[in-house]
This record gives structure tokens, sequence and C-alpha cells, in this order.
């Protein structure tokens, strides 16, 4: 699970991409690691679908499925 925290601009497209690897062995570089899948989307999608999305994962050399990736979406107003 990995938060990370961006500043939304309902006037502008904000892509997003997430990317997924298996990490076995932190030492190794990541051309060496178990790649998953990816998705793209954009910010105005994910906020527009109620505060969470579930997605199939893509990945060419498995073009029948490689997994689900879940995105929790939450409004963080600044306190200053």
């Amino acid at each position: 699970v990995k938060s990370v925290t961006l500043e939304y601009y309902f006037e502008m497209v904000q892509q997003l991409k997430f990317v997924v690897w298996d990490i076995d062995n932190v030492k190794l570089p990541i051309e060496k690691q178990d790649f998953i899948g990816h998705l793209e989307t954009t910010v105005a999608e994910l906020v527009s679908g109620g505060g969470t999305m579930s997605r199939s994962l893509v990945n060419p050399r498995y073009p029948k499925g490689c997994g689900q990736i879940h995105i929790l979406v939450q409004e963080v107003r600044d306190s200053s």
C-alpha cells in the first residue's frame, strides 16, 4: 500500500500512471524484478469515481489479465 498526495486542478487534465512490480530483492535493479502491470488514468476520473476505483492492470505478456489495482481517493483540505 502506498499513499500519494497531489494537487487537483479542476480545469486541467492530470494524467496518472500506476506501475506495479513484484520486488523480491531490493538490492537488484528494477529491470531484474517482476513487472506485474500498469494502469493509466486521470485525476478527474479518480475524483469522479466516488472515491474508489478498481481496474484490471495491463501487461502485454498476459492479455487475459494480470491482476487488479484498487485505488481509494480522499480529499485533504489545506489547513493553513
